[in-house]
């Protein structure tokens, strides 16, 4: 498969799914739903299930900061693409109408985080920069250390397979 080339799949499958019994999926939705889902039989297929759910997982814990800050999903999004972590198309990608994106664009412009212009500022930036840190440390919180030894010991191979992907212009997301 393209992007595996210096990959041992089987290893990194096998890794990657021993993690997933040590997450803590509580108030976590999404992750458990994939963590559900059946493992694919083929070693690639199992790399993408555990994959997926590992984004979900940490992406779990990404809404959970954002609501615990008063940041509703479309004032995130506004955030994203201020902050340059997401495309000028995101609204559209998202489903967003005008009337939302500017209401999500108003309520950073309140906390002075992006400016009339809808350019982060440096308060956004620290803002947004915390956002990640907690996010981070949500996400840790709820690994076992035993999940984080499965996890840790295959990274250098899912840093080589998600290095050789980028290189070879792939976008799995089909975005």
């Amino acid at each position: 498969a393209p992007g595996f080339a210096d990959v041992d799949v089987a290893a990194l499958a096998e890794g990657l799914q021993a993690g997933l019994p040590g997450l803590d999926l509580a108030g976590r939705p999404l992750a458990a739903g994939h963590v559900a889902l059946p493992v694919p039989d083929d070693d690639l297929g199992a790399v993408w299930h555990a994959a997926s759910a590992l984004r979900e997982y940490r992406g779990d814990s990404h809404l959970a900061v954002l609501t615990a800050a008063g940041i509703d999903g479309v004032t995130a999004n506004v955030l994203a693409v201020a902050a340059g972590m997401a495309l000028d198309g995101q609204q559209q990608l998202r489903g967003w109408t005008d009337d939302e994106w500017a209401t999500g664009a108003e309520s950073l412009r309140s906390r002075g985080w992006i400016d009339a212009d809808d350019t982060i500022t440096e308060a956004g930036i620290v803002a947004r920069t915390q956002i990640e840190t907690d996010t981070d440390r949500v996400t840790a919180a709820g690994i076992s250390l035993d999940a984080a030894s499965h996890l840790a010991a295959v990274a250098p191979l899912a840093v080589t397979a998600s290095k050789q992907i980028v290189a070879a212009g792939i976008d799995p997301t089909g975005h």
